[in-house]
């Protein structure tokens, strides 16, 4: 009777709000998704919002909105008996899924803006902190967003979802949720025979399958996903792919294999003029040469990232390490400690990132165990929390040394 009560005392644009929220995926939402369920601005969406809190319908807590299961049924028993007709439901639920998507595709843009994404994407909505902060509080949201996009028949959003959401997982590791939102993924671009979904997706499994040290599962994706990308005509994405799994060659110590895989990735992404792909196949064509033993050819690649104005923390900050290995090739260590100094100075996103600055660390100060073991122990520390397959033979590596 209470729930009744208060449902009576809303205005008609109340109530169809609080009916339309059980599409909500998640358990708690902000006023940008009710505003984008019920297609109003904010500043008319609010006062619709404060109605439910007030008649509580609804719980606020840090500027989320939560309807608690009481309120869910009873706004799914009238909607069984008045407006929104089923008519209605559809859009309002397209239109929520298409601002998940446009709201992450923003911050992983800013999470890593050299990451190419199959539609351009804005990174002006957040900043870094914002963007780490929205993607926490709505990952679960985003999980189930994926999974209902496909279930009501938007393969397309689906997949994309995922790729929106793969920058940030990719960031904090999180594995088994990646493993879930690409399985959907692929299973919707393939029901849909959309072959550009297709190639997205496999190579998404492809770099959590590396990430995750399965050499040979990644390989065997990529190359597919590289056939899916040539049928395409997308040069870029296929660039992405190249580049990925140049990586890949990288990590098993085929340097040579590698350094192809970046030179034609980088012709590719000259001819598409797409400056982030260029900077990111510099700065891969760099490690493949400092992997094959020649300092002074990876020092005139990475130096086309370090000195481009467009370059991102994200990307500038392994470069600087690999410039400052470069070095000490070189047997310059002063120019390394300098360059490892500038890296120190540079946001961290990423915090495998800052364990590629202390095996580089632990190199130069090579001649001093005692520092030696401390710059390696917490490279080990960060890349076994982070379940890099790095850890195991850094692991090792501490063994021989003892103490």
């Amino acid at each position: 009777m209470a729930l009744t009560r208060a449902y009576a005392a809303l205005t008609p644009k109340a109530r169809t709000l609080h009916q339309l929220l059980v599409l909500v995926p998640g358990e708690s939402f902000t006023v940008e998704a009710a505003a984008a369920l019920v297609d109003l601005p904010l500043a008319q969406t609010q006062p619709l919002l404060d109605e439910l809190v007030a008649q509580r319908l609804l719980t606020l807590a840090e500027e989320r909105y939560r309807q608690d299961p009481r309120a869910r049924t009873h706004a799914l028993e009238v909607s069984r008996e008045a407006d929104p007709a089923p008519a209605e439901t559809a859009p309002a639920l397209h239109r929520l899924l298409r601002w998940y998507l446009h709201t992450a595709s923003a911050a992983s843009a800013v999470l890593d803006p050299h990451h190419w994404h199959t539609t351009p994407t804005s990174a002006r909505l957040f900043t870094a902190d914002r963007a780490r902060s929205w993607f926490a509080a709505e990952l679960g949201a985003l999980r189930l967003a994926v999974r209902l996009a496909a279930e009501v028949g938007h393969p397309r959003l689906c997949w994309q979802l995922h790729e929106a959401m793969q920058p940030y997982l990719r960031l904090r590791r999180s594995f088994t949720l990646w493993q879930e939102t690409v399985g959907w993924a692929r299973a919707a671009a393939r029901t849909a025979a959309d072959t550009v979904g297709q190639a997205m997706t496999l190579t998404s499994q492809a770099t959590l399958a590396r990430d995750m040290g399965d050499r040979e599962g990644a390989a065997r994706d990529y190359a597919h996903a590289l056939e899916l990308w040539d049928r395409t005509g997308r040069m870029a994405g296929y660039a992405h792919t190249l580049i990925e799994y140049a990586h890949l060659e990288v990590s098993a110590d085929r340097c040579g294999r590698a350094r192809l895989k970046f030179l034609d990735a980088l012709e590719l992404a000259q001819t598409e003029q797409d400056l982030d792909l260029e900077l990111r196949a510099w700065a891969g064509l760099g490690q493949a040469e400092l992997g094959q033993g020649r300092p002074s050819e990876a020092l005139t690649c990475l130096e086309q990232v370090s000195e481009a104005p467009s370059t991102a923390p994200g990307l500038r900050l392994p470069t600087l390490v690999f410039m400052a290995a470069a070095h000490l090739q070189r047997e310059d260590p002063i120019r390394a400690a300098h360059l490892l100094q500038r890296a120190d100075l540079l946001p961290v996103l990423d915090p495998v990132a800052v364990a590629d600055v202390d095996l580089v660390r632990a190199h130069l100060h090579a001649a001093n165990p005692e520092h030696e073991r401390t710059h390696l122990v917490r490279a080990y520390n960060v890349l076994r929390s982070a379940g890099d397959p790095r850890a195991d033979a850094l692991q090792a590596q501490l063994d021989e040394l003892g103490g």
